[in-house]
């Protein structure tokens, strides 16, 4: 297990009200004295960012409308990303292109290996991957598992307000949260890859694109410094939701913390104390692993370990992708936004249509079309070869796309009967997820002798929606909570109402 830089902490709280790491005169990771300069400087100027963004919102809110567009300053300043992009694209193309070769070989040999890996980690042996934190945890307990929510500071980069689907996650947090069951957040929970989309969102870029050219110690400092300020703009934006986190789980022993990609700043335990000013005394882990009474029952990851473009240590191009599609939705006359579902995947969830189907990528250069980067084909072979039908319910996020024991593309060739991935909190209007019902086993509902895992949504509902599936509302609108199922093709889920 690699060690951890452990920041010297103090009660002072940043303008939120959020307990900060202390930014004063500390040893750096060179055990030199660091600098409180430039830390100062990034504060202000994030200060006065947000003052312009809050004008913005004053005149926007005069008519009734909500800030989600970028301004002007992040249109001029996605404008001018694109354009240098643009003016070297052909050296651009050609790194990426060696790039994305060489990490896909080498998450190929990972790829092949990560089952014994995971093994090592059931057996509790440290995972030799970055940080490496691994925590277990009741199988005979109930857990709500979500993962790719995406919380975000205020503007364009604010996904789940632009696709509608924070007050969904706050009625799922408050049904869980009523009756007794813990919440996992399997990563990409607070986003900090996202840029731009703010007068805010560009100082944040602008700072970190900085801090790349300093030396080392200067660099780590003026990072940690600037995720500070970053999770603070994200809690105030969704405060509501850290809330119910808190009083409902964190502060009752129930709530679990894992890292993914968008918030790898997570494997610095640094960056994990700014969250402890959140929830206090969270830890931070790169694997959960469900014990039950005769052994593991199930290991929850990300999913992006791979991963051979947004992999620990081989994540430079994902980071860049994301980077790009953020100007690409910041910038004038260009609307697409590359990284949400489009409302057709929701319909067709809620339809009974979407694809119950393992991913497969390019062999060459790791991704598809639909820009997925994990081969899941791969990777379940691998595990069968492993464990065979011995191996632990694999519960995975990252790819965005929910599936239960999804085949592999070409007919007949099996499905993985362990795996469900809780697709994410950022689908239009539809919030997806896994609950993991220990009691269920207890209760003898399963007949397996292992506890029930099953991917569920919350959704608002519409007249098509079946009056058992509604057991909530939010704003004037009835919320709706359903379960999928592999269907008998064995090509899509089925959805059903989920009335207990």
């Amino acid at each position: 297990m690699t060690d951890k830089v452990t920041a010297h902490t103090s009660p002072r709280s940043g303008p939120y009200g959020i307990r900060l790491a202390q930014t004063g005169p500390q040893p750096d990771v060179t055990g030199e004295p660091a600098s409180t300069a430039l830390p100062e400087l990034v504060t202000r100027l994030a200060r006065a960012a947000d003052r312009h963004d809050s004008r913005r919102a004053r005149k926007r809110s005069a008519v009734g409308g909500q800030v989600v567009d970028a301004g002007p300053v992040a249109a001029a300043w996605a404008t001018a990303k694109l354009a240098v992009t643009a003016a070297g694209s052909p050296i651009v193309s050609a790194v990426m292109g060696a790039l994305a070769a060489s990490n896909t070989a080498a998450a190929k040999r990972l790829t092949l290996d990560y089952p014994a890996q995971v093994d090592g980690v059931l057996r509790g042996e440290p995972p030799p991957i970055p940080a490496g934190r691994v925590g277990r945890f009741d199988a005979g307990s109930r857990w709500f598992i979500s993962s790719d929510l995406h919380r975000a500071p205020r503007g364009s980069a604010d996904w789940p307000l632009a696709q509608n689907t924070k007050g969904l996650y706050e009625v799922a947090l408050g049904h869980y949260g009523a009756e007794g069951w813990g919440l996992i957040e399997n990563g990409d929970v607070e986003d900090f890859w996202l840029v731009g989309g703010s007068t805010y969102g560009v100082v944040y870029d602008a700072v970190r694109t900085f801090a790349s050219a300093l030396p080392r110690s200067a660099r780590h400092q003026l990072r940690v410094h600037l995720y500070g300020e970053h999770l603070q703009r994200v809690v105030a934006n969704n405060r509501e939701i850290y809330d119910l986190i808190d009083e409902l789980f964190h502060g009752r022993g129930r709530y679990v913390r894992l890292a993914g990609n968008h918030d790898d700043c997570y494997l610095d335990d640094s960056v994990v104390e700014h969250l402890r000013g959140v929830h206090d005394g969270i830890e931070m882990y790169d694997f959960v692993v469900l014990d039950g009474q005769s052994g593991p029952k199930a290991v929850v990851t990300h999913g992006h370990h791979t991963d051979s473009w947004n992999a620990p240590g081989r994540s430079g191009l994902g980071r860049w992708m994301t980077w790009l599609a953020s100007a690409v939705v910041d910038a004038p006359l260009l609307s697409s936004n590359p990284g949400t579902p489009s409302p057709s995947e929701t319909y067709a969830l809620l339809g009974g249509t979407h694809p119950d189907r393992l991913t497969v990528v390019n062999p060459a250069f790791g991704f598809n079309r639909g820009l997925y980067t994990v081969d899941e084909v791969l990777l379940f072979e691998a595990f069968d070869r492993h464990f065979g039908d011995t191996g632990p319910k694999v519960l995975l996020g990252h790819t965005h796309l929910p599936v239960v024991n999804p085949s592999e593309p070409k007919p007949g060739t099996g499905s993985w009967k362990q795996y469900l991935n809780s697709g994410s909190g950022v689908h239009w209007e539809l919030v997806t997820g896994i609950e993991w019902d220990g009691a269920a086993d207890a209760a003898g509902d399963t007949g397996s002798g292992d506890p029930r895992a099953r991917l569920v949504g919350w959704h608002f509902a519409t007249d098509d929606t079946p009056r058992e599936a509604i057991v909530a509302e939010h704003q004037g609108r009835p919320v709706a909570r359903r379960w999928f199922e592999p269907a008998a093709d064995g090509a899509t889920l089925d959805v059903f109402p989920a009335s207990r």
